[in-house]
């Protein structure tokens, strides 16, 4: 389709800046794609939106679904022997949304590496709620506050405590902002600090630690456009770009330094500083209504740990994830599995958690992740229609005339940042960049990690740049501090470290 399979993409982007969502954009644009591939079928067809016209084919019947060919005309037998034959006849394309219904359930049924990213991503929802009402979270907080006497113990403590929630960016916000607060709070440290730290450390800590939620969907993303070998694990293939995730990387460092206080602190979070020493008021203005529904439920349920809750609610079912993933091979579904199974027992046998509230908390668990689950269902069946459409050999092609590999890196780190930082949605952009990065990269002989490495730190950059992030907007919530005044104290901050990133990339790539 050329420049046409363009505008599905286009149009996800101007609709999720303007609405601030990423469900209806993604919805929006695969409907749009679908409905084009109707309209543009094969030259001489005839084919109209709606109605099917009758073209010749010699194929099979695998590649006659591949490839949309249907005909409504024709029995399943018929169809059957008409790829047994193997001779021209008439089928059928199909048209909208018949064409979009089969994507979805090809999408769905079909491919193996959606299903596996599915049930890992359910089973965290359930995991999580465990992890939470265990009171073992609470425990840790607790434990640390007897030795905390200064204000950088207290910023360091912060910092270091979203290294134990790893698996989620959620898990690490929700849980570091409720035990922080009031601890940060008795020293006089302003909320839009701690919202600094947890945010330049929950979700970066994610593309570096090779066991998370969005390891998982990157991973998913990366095996499925063919890069690793076909025994690799989503694990496995995005290990690779743990060096190169260089956003990640200086974030954490530059954070490490601003508690330290090795680093220069700005007018803004200067003021914020100063409000909260000289008047004892550590909330930002007009944030007294912020916090959400989650962090709600997460308050309500941190301490309702049994008799047996202690520090060791939370490391010992964590330590278990980690064994059951390397004692299967990194398949972190083998290892969620065993760890739930772990996790019952333990709290159960303990009297942590009783067997019906057990089974009401994985209940919830499922319910807190169905939205993540459509998100990654459409994104998935965006990447089909794209595929389809020739999205993808389309920009490979345009990239290859007007960009030498050596810039590669820092393009793709810049732009598709640009983009997440307006769109929010790092997760919907790289279900449509991925496949386009590693057909270049197959095509060039780049380095395909170097450059993946480029677009997880572009989503990265988003999630900590974007005003209106779902990570901005947790982590607003968590700490209680008005995200728009969090945002703008955190933003010389992020523009340092997107410089450093940048001129990293460039030095990457003329070198590598």
């Amino acid at each position: 389709m050329g420049i046409w399979s363009l505008l599905p993409p286009a149009i996800i982007i101007i609709i999720a800046i303007k609405t601030r969502s990423s469900l209806i954009p993604l919805l929006i644009g695969c409907t749009l794609g679908y409905m084009m591939l109707a309209w543009f079928n094969p030259p001489g067809t005839g084919s109209s939106l709606f109605t099917t016209t009758k073209v010749d084919t010699l194929t099979t019947i695998e590649n006659i679904k591949e490839e949309s060919y249907y005909s409504e005309s024709l029995s399943s037998a018929e169809l059957f022997g008409l790829a047994e034959k193997n001779t021209p006849d008439a089928v059928a394309t199909v048209a909208f949304p018949d064409n979009m219904i089969t994507g979805l359930y090809d999408v769905v049924m079909k491919d193996e590496a959606l299903v596996w990213v599915l049930y890992v991503c359910a089973l965290f929802g359930p995991f999580i709620g465990l992890l939470i009402a265990s009171g073992g979270i609470a425990a840790i907080g607790k434990k640390a506050v007897k030795n905390l006497k200064t204000k950088k113990q207290s910023l360091l403590l912060s910092y270091f405590l979203g290294f134990i929630f790893f698996v989620d960016d959620y898990l690490s916000t929700l849980g570091t902002g409720a035990t922080m607060k009031k601890i940060t709070d008795h020293f006089k440290i302003p909320r839009e600090m701690l919202g600094y730290i947890i945010g330049a450390v929950s979700v970066p800590l994610t593309v570096i630690v090779p066991i998370s939620t969005w390891t998982v969907y990157i991973g998913g993303l990366m095996k499925d456009s063919g890069i690793g070998g076909e025994d690799a694990s989503a694990i496995d293939v995005f290990v690779g770009t743990i060096p190169y995730n260089i956003y990640a990387w200086v974030a954490m460092v530059v954070a490490l330094l601003v508690v330290l206080g090795l680093f220069p602190t700005f007018k803004r979070m200067k003021l914020a500083m100063k409000r909260a020493e000289e008047t004892g008021v550590t909330v930002a203005p007009d944030s007294e209504n912020l916090q959400s529904e989650s962090v709600d439920l997460y308050e309500s349920t941190q301490s309702n740990g049994g008799k047996g809750a202690s520090i060791n609610s939370f490391l010992l079912p964590m330590l278990s994830l980690i064994v059951f993933t390397l004692l299967n091979d990194n398949d972190l579904l083998k290892g969620i599995i065993y760890a739930l199974g772990f996790t019952f027992f333990y709290y159960w046998i303990g009297k942590i958690v009783s067997m019906k509230k057990y089974i009401q908390l994985f209940e919830d668990g499922f319910k807190s992740m169905t939205f993540v689950l459509v998100v990654l269902v459409v994104t998935y069946l965006l990447k089909r229609v794209s595929d389809d459409m020739g999205l993808t050999t389309y920009v490979v092609d345009i990239i290859k005339d007007n960009v030498t590999p050596q810039l590669l890196p820092a393009m793709i780190f810049l732009l598709i940042g640009a983009i997440t930082v307006a769109t929010g949605s790092s997760w919907g952009v790289y279900a449509v960049v991925t496949m386009i990065v590693a057909e270049y990269c197959n095509q060039t002989g780049a380095n395909v990690m170097l450059n993946m490495g480029a677009l997880i730190s572009a989503g990265i950059w988003g999630a900590n740049a974007c005003f209106y992030s779902d990570s901005r907007i947790l982590t607003a919530g968590a700490t209680q501090s008005n995200m728009t005044e969090q945002s703008l104290t955190q933003l010389p901050y992020v523009i340092i470290v997107t410089v450093v990133t940048t001129i990293i990339y460039l030095v990457l790539g003329y070198t590598m």
